[in-house]
């Protein structure tokens, strides 16, 4: 099940990237003719940027190991109270 739900994702990603290409694409032919696209451009451009900032992080988190829980340890090291806060406050938004 779970390889059937991440092969879909893949497939539905791979449409929304092959759209927007084309959306753009189609937006510089009608700039080319002349007529005002850059607000319409410039949010499939950013769309398209955030799918790819997107796509890069689940890249960086798509090995073997990354859907596993892992235990962490802070230890505050040299520093003081502020240090020890610090690696409290890191705890606890890890959580």
């Amino acid at each position: 099940m779970r390889e059937k739900k991440r092969l879909e994702h893949l497939l539905s990603t791979e449409e929304d990237l092959v759209r927007r290409t084309g959306d753009i694409a189609a937006y510089f032919d009608l700039a080319r003719e002349g007529e005002n696209v850059e607000p319409d451009l410039r949010r499939e451009i950013d769309a398209l940027r955030e799918l790819v900032d997107r796509l890069e992080t689940e890249t960086l988190l798509s090995g073997d190991n990354d859907a596993r829980n892992a235990i962490v340890t802070i230890h505050p090291g040299a520093g003081g109270t502020e240090s020890r806060s610090a690696s409290m406050e890191n705890t606890h938004s890890a959580c």
